[in-house]
């Protein structure tokens, strides 16, 4: 493990425990979590955040681009193909509808759910110009923060009977591997090559607004929260 890997999971490692103890994932470890809080969850994740995620994804390889970096502009791209395919293997693999990506124009719209409105308003921060590097630690901390759940959450621990062990197994197969291998590399090259310490701080302080984020997702998909009380989280 690298300098650089060790150094994200000791700095981050009270958020990872704390999303990895959250009642919705110790109950989906244990086969035991009810199937519509999974399957709202899924459905939120697959409908809203994951296009969003993509997007993101697009706008910062055009920012790489730009600035004459085209490993990591190609780089990019690929992992927007690799999210479009895991979004697909979603609808294939589980009962969620597909529906198109619904815009909430202001906090007080009724549809979104409390996910929508937090991968909404993370995504519009994403796409507003500014820093690469922030927004590289951003979407880098998602994918890392299921890598490590991937740990925390062993599938050893499961019952063969575990409707959830599949879910759980992804998050450690050989594809997932392979791209949260190609996240923290780009992280690690941006986050290297800056040399503003102020900077580097803001890159890592970026990392851990995505992993808070992440953990009040849990807590909205435990409760099916709604949108108005989940405007204190951002």
């Amino acid at each position: 493990m690298t300098l650089f890997k060790n150094m994200l999971r000791h700095r981050f490692s009270q958020e990872l425990m704390n999303i990895a103890t959250h009642p919705f994932n110790q109950e989906m470890r244990l086969g035991i979590l009810k199937q519509e809080k999974f399957l709202y969850f899924l459905d939120q994740d697959a409908n809203y955040y994951l296009p969003r995620f993509g997007q993101t994804l697009q706008t910062i390889s055009k920012r790489f681009t730009e600035m004459g970096q085209p490993i990591l502009a190609d780089k990019f791209l690929l992992l927007f193909e690799i999210n479009n395919q895991y979004t697909q293997s979603i609808y294939d693999y589980y009962p969620i509808s597909k529906t198109p990506p619904k815009l909430a124009p202001s906090f007080f719209q009724p549809i979104p759910s409390c996910l929508t409105f937090a991968f909404e308003q993370y995504a519009n921060h994403l796409l507003r110009p500014g820093s690469v590097a922030e927004k590289v630690a951003r979407v880098t901390a998602c994918i890392w923060l299921y890598d490590q759940l991937g740990n925390k959450l062993s599938v050893f621990e499961c019952t063969p009977d575990n409707p959830y062990k599949p879910w759980l197994e992804g998050y450690k197969a050989p594809q997932s591997i392979t791209t949260t291998e190609h996240f923290i590399s780009a992280f690690e090259s941006v986050y290297n090559t800056e040399r503003n310490s102020v900077k580097k701080e803001r890159m890592l302080l970026e990392f851990k607004k995505s992993l808070d984020i992440e953990l009040s997702v849990f807590d909205g998909a435990y409760v099916q929260e709604s949108v108005a009380q989940f405007q204190k989280v951002l």
